[in-house]
């Protein structure tokens, strides 16, 4: 099973909120990716501590997977591929 999803948000909490609102989703359509679940928003939050918070900046993040498993649900085979960085603030959206 795999996944793929794009979040951004205006600081590193509001970007960890939306990384995980996408994996619960991940799981909630792939019950197999709680496996992983932990240890990908894990790997999320490290990367993102490492940018230098800039209030001028959204922080971003694209993110995919993939979890296989063997008859018994045992995981055999894992891949998470994350990028963070900080992008230009969406304009404010019209009226």
């Amino acid at each position: 099973m795999s996944y793929s999803f794009n979040a951004r948000g205006a600081n590193k909490s509001a970007l960890m909120d939306a990384v995980k609102e996408e994996m619960r989703m991940v799981v909630s359509q792939q019950p197999s990716h709680k496996q992983d679940r932990d240890v990908v928003l894990g790997a999320a939050e490290s990367l993102a501590d490492l940018l230098m918070p800039d209030a001028s900046k959204d922080m971003f993040t694209q993110m995919n997977g993939s979890l296989s498993t063997n008859g018994e649900g045992h995981v055999t085979y894992a891949s998470v591929s994350i990028t963070v960085d900080l992008v230009e603030k969406l304009p404010p959206k019209a009226a």
